[in-house]
């Protein structure tokens, strides 16, 4: 990712309702796992989709996330420039 120069910038909800008012939150107060994608317009960030995770869902790889972004998976898979390890 460095090569590339991606940043993946952390946060955390700790503190917050965030994860309540995403809806990842039960009636009972335990959590219940899911993903919330955003997207970043300007000084606007929107919540373009999100999906909770159930023992059926198709989660399994990372592959499936890159649908849930506003331009599908684009030009992917990338073609490795490195020559391994």
């Amino acid at each position: 990712a460095e090569s590339r120069g991606w940043k993946f910038p952390m946060v955390s909800h700790a503190g917050s309702t965030f994860a309540a008012d995403m809806g990842y939150v039960s009636a009972k107060g335990g959590w219940m796992p899911g993903v919330s994608v955003f997207r970043r317009e300007g000084h606007t960030i929107m919540r373009v989709s999100d999906t909770g995770f159930s023992p059926s869902d198709d989660f399994c790889t990372l592959w499936h996330f890159f649908d849930l972004l506003p331009g599908g998976i684009g030009e992917w898979p990338m073609k490795p420039t490195h020559a391994g390890p």
